[in-house]
């Protein structure tokens, strides 16, 4: 036995499914790799490889294969060969495309292909790199649950991608895409929605379609207004709209009875509707950094809040219902334009930090777990 059949024999797993060769300094695939075909199993993440050899489908037995932190340019159209692959790892390489024979892996329920971005010096020599399209057939890939092709350049999403019957995590922060099609609403598996950090500035009202809607993060985007739809998005718990340039919230968003946390901080924003009081299950809600003179009183209402940050606004006064909020434990109302000190709130037992700095009246105000101006 060559020592490298005996290195690769010892990085076998016990029932001889699974190869690991991960962190070896490899910068290719050994050839002995090319013969187990009855692989399950290879983990080539942590290397310096460059390139796949297209061998690679000789092992048809492949349910998952990880390549991840390489120096992969692109991948080969032989792993269209593999068609019991359930999982492709291939993120935090330089990739600039998939083959269009990807989508002949019928099996595929992950597939994670982040770029790796360069030093920040190497990429204002060389440009934004990483994938600019996605192939227009991944809709044949019908038992795709996870699709993660985060921090690339792409501009736009194939509208087969949301005929993805079993698609439950979508994860395209960090891209180019301006906006998210009308065919939204087909996905109706779909439990997460990661879209931070694009270019989008409206939502298509079918997105009240995803009844399944988990989390919905929507950050660091262009957005001026939500549709009317939101609100019927029954089964959210988590909206990250932080970021936007929202001036106002639709009544609708009262309707998501089952959120526990809102992030709203850094948008546009001068009032809330009374609606929102009827987020009764809201723990966390971030207001900081909008333009709000004054709060609806029927936000006292939302007694489940444990955290609320109204910091850096304009506001004179706090509705006195919100001293009825007894589960909250932290609360920012600093940098705003209060004459006075919101007693009522001051003398809330079960709440912790109360931060109150920045404002109008004087430090002489500042108690014990209570931070003044």
């Amino acid at each position: 036995m060559t020592d490298c059949a005996k290195k690769l024999e010892d990085s076998l797993s016990l029932d001889g499914a699974a190869l690991d060769l991960s962190g070896r300094g490899l910068t290719g695939v050994p050839e002995e790799v090319f013969a187990m075909t009855s692989l399950e199993g290879l983990n080539l993440e942590k290397n310096r490889i460059t390139e796949i050899d297209a061998r690679i489908e000789n092992l048809t037995s492949l349910k998952w294969l990880k390549l991840e932190r390489n120096r992969l340019s692109h991948l080969p159209p032989s792993l269209g060969g593999l068609p019991q692959l359930e999982v492709l790892e291939a993120g935090f390489n330089r990739l600039e495309g998939l083959p269009e024979e990807i989508t002949l892996c019928k099996n595929l329920r992950v597939l994670n292909v982040v770029y790796q971005k360069p030093p920040l010096k190497e990429e204002k020599r060389l440009g934004k790199s990483g994938l600019a399209r996605l192939p227009e057939t991944l809709g044949d890939l019908s038992r795709l649950e996870i699709l993660d092709v985060r921090l690339n350049r792409i501009e736009y999403l194939p509208t087969s991608v949301f005929e993805l019957k079993s698609l439950k995590t979508l994860m395209i922060n960090n891209n180019l895409i301006k906006e998210l099609p009308e065919r939204i609403g087909l996905a109706a598996s779909l439990e997460e929605i990661w879209a931070s950090n694009n270019l989008i500035r409206e939502l298509p009202p079918r997105i009240g379609e995803l009844k399944n809607l988990k989390k919905l993060c929507l950050s660091g985007n262009r957005l001026e207004e939500l549709p009317r739809r939101i609100g019927e998005l029954e089964s959210l718990e988590k909206l990250d709209l932080s970021g936007n340039e929202l001036s106002f919230l639709p009544a609708s968003i009262g309707d998501l009875h089952n959120l526990e946390y809102l992030w709203l901080n850094h948008n546009h924003l001068r009032s809330l509707p009374r609606e929102i009081g009827k987020l009764g299950k809201l723990k966390w809600m971030f207001l900081k950094e909008n333009r709000l003179v004054s709060l609806p009183r029927e936000m006292g209402n939302m007694t489940s809040l444990t955290r609320l940050d109204l910091g850096c606004n304009r506001l004179t006064q706090v509705p006195a219902e919100l001293e009825g909020l007894h589960e909250l434990e932290e609360m920012w109302i600093d940098n705003n334009l209060l004459e006075k000190p919101p007693r009522g709130l001051m003398a809330m037992k079960g709440l912790e930090n109360l931060h109150m700095y920045g404002n109008r009246f004087h430090a002489e105000t500042e108690i014990p777990g209570k931070e003044g101006a």
